[in-house]
């Protein structure tokens, strides 16, 4: 195993999704408000973006040029983000925003995902005990 990095980078393509008008809400809140079409966007959610907010295919092209500057030269990088953002980046390496993708895309708070990209795959899915 090579030698870690000295550096930390922030990049504000890393922050997680923007919930747009549902953002900082109740969903008992949204669901007395909105009705059954808020448990219709919810079961969508990962497709479909919340009035004012964005999807995850929003997100992947929000985290495309980060990606896209990563290269064989590159080396092993450690992406820290929350869910909706991991979930992005793998539907963006894997260009596909199924359903299907994106359910399997989807991690625990305690499992981490090693992917390569060239060419885009899952290698691992690791599971800590916490």
């Amino acid at each position: 195993m090579g030698e870690l990095a000295e550096t930390i980078e922030t990049n504000e393509a890393l922050l997680e999704i923007n919930l747009g008008d549902y953002e900082g809400r109740f969903e008992s809140e949204l669901r007395q408000e909105i009705g059954p079409d808020y448990d219709q966007w919810r079961h969508n959610r990962h497709r479909v973006a919340a009035p004012n907010g964005e999807s995850i295919f929003d997100v992947g092209n929000r985290v495309r040029p980060l990606l896209d500057a990563l290269d064989d030269n590159s080396g092993p990088v450690l992406i820290v983000a929350h869910g909706g953002v991991h979930m992005a980046i793998k539907g963006t390496l894997s260009n596909c925003f199924s359903t299907d993708c994106l359910n399997a895309f989807h991690q625990n708070n305690n499992q981490i995902d090693l992917w390569a990209t060239h060419p885009a795959a899952l290698i691992e899915r690791i599971e800590v005990d916490i």
